[in-house]
């Protein structure tokens, strides 16, 4: 297998288990995915903006408002530079709001990565999530 080929299947593993992480709610899993001091930029979506740990905090605190909620990423694309890569891939994500009578929250959208080789593999360095779409039920905004 050429490092190519291992590299980028390593980085479709971890964006995988980002997604992972997020709908198991297994916030310690995020420690295989970012590196400590990453530049976690939820901003637009979700008015954070943080390293890994006060990324783990918010989603703590954020998440527990879903009953149930599944991420799709896909359509990677993968630019490769030694130790360095950058990546973009869409997400799908609807969530199922607690108490709120099935009401889902839908957002579609890209996450823009920049990563790095670490002693332990892969992890994001740099996130910044760029919505394309949302449908939020009335009276909803996630910020």
């Amino acid at each position: 297998m050429t490092d190519w080929v291992r590299d980028r299947i390593e980085i479709d593993d971890l964006l995988v288990r980002y997604s992972t992480a997020i709908d198991t709610k297994d916030f310690d899993l995020l420690d295989e995915v970012f590196t400590p001091d990453a530049d976690c930029d939820y901003e637009v979506v979700g008015a954070f903006r943080g390293d890994r740990a006060a990324f783990k905090a918010w989603l703590t605190e954020v998440m527990a408002m879903f009953e149930f909620h599944m991420h799709y990423v896909t359509n990677r694309t993968v630019e490769l530079d030694g130790d360095a890569a950058t990546a973009v891939s869409y997400l799908y994500n609807p969530c199922v709001l607690k108490d709120g009578d099935g009401q889902v929250l839908d957002e579609g959208g890209r996450y823009h990565d920049t990563l790095v080789r670490t002693p332990d593999g892969w992890r994001i360095a740099a996130r910044r999530e760029e919505p394309v779409w949302h449908k939020w039920p009335p009276g909803l905004r996630p910020h």
